[in-house]
C-alpha cells in the first residue's frame, strides 16, 4: 500500500469514527426528541387508572406537571410524596400534577395511592407501551398552553423551595401563600 493509499484509508477509518461518534449523540437527542412527540400525541389519551377517559377539555388554560412513574422503580416512589405536597403550593385551576403509571398490575397502582394518600389524577400506560419513557421517572412540567418548559429526567424533591421557584418560574404561575409551614 502506497503512502497516498494509507493515508486515505486512515482519513476513512477516521471519518467512520467520528460519523459513529456523532450517530450516538443524534441518537441521545433523537430519543429524547421523539420521546417528547409522543409524549404530547399521547398522554391525554391514556385512560384513568379507573378506567375513564380524561375530557380533552379537562386541563385546558391549566398548567401541568406530568410524572411518568412505576410502583417498582424506588426513586418514582421517593418523589410522589413531594408531588403531591407540590400541588398544594398552586390553584387546582393554575397547575394540575398528573401521574401516568406504567405499571402492569392496576392493583399495585391502587395500593401504592392508597398507602401514600395520594390524590392527583393516574393515567394507565401499562408497561411503557404508548409514552415509551427511556428512564423512570420522566417529569414534564407544561406551560398553559401545553408546550413543554421542561422535560426532568430522575428523582427530585419537588417540595424543596428551590424546586417550586422553578416550577413557578417555568409554568408562569403564582403560588398560594401558606399561612402555616408544613
Amino acid at each position: 500500500m502506497t503512502d497516498t493509499a494509507r493515508r486515505q484509508f486512515l482519513q476513512r477509518v477516521l471519518l467512520g469514527m467520528a460519523g459513529g461518534v456523532l450517530a450516538s449523540c443524534t441518537s441521545a437527542e433523537q430519543v429524547e426528541y421523539e420521546f417528547r412527540k409522543r409524549f404530547l400525541q399521547n398522554f391525554l389519551k391514556l385512560p384513568y387508572f379507573e378506567g375513564s377517559q380524561p375530557l380533552a377539555t379537562s386541563y385546558t388554560g391549566v398548567a401541568l406537571v406530568v410524572n411518568i412513574w412505576a410502583s417498582w422503580c424506588p426513586p418514582c416512589v421517593y418523589e410522589m410524596p413531594s408531588l403531591q405536597k407540590l400541588g398544594t403550593f398552586f390553584q387546582p385551576q393554575d397547575v394540575q400534577i398528573i401521574a401516568v403509571s406504567v405499571d402492569k398490575d392496576i392493583n399495585l397502582v391502587r395500593e401504592f395511592l392508597l398507602r401514600n394518600r395520594l390524590t392527583f389524577p393516574v393515567l394507565l400506560d401499562h408497561a411503557n407501551t404508548i409514552l415509551r419513557a427511556p428512564n423512570l421517572p420522566s417529569t414534564f412540567l407544561l406551560r398553559r398552553d401545553h408546550s413543554i418548559a421542561k422535560l426532568h429526567v430522575g428523582d427530585r424533591d419537588w417540595a424543596d423551595p428551590h424546586v417550586i421557584d422553578e416550577v413557578e418560574k417555568l409554568l408562569g404561575v403564582k403560588r398560594i401563600v401558606h399561612a402555616t409551614k408544613g
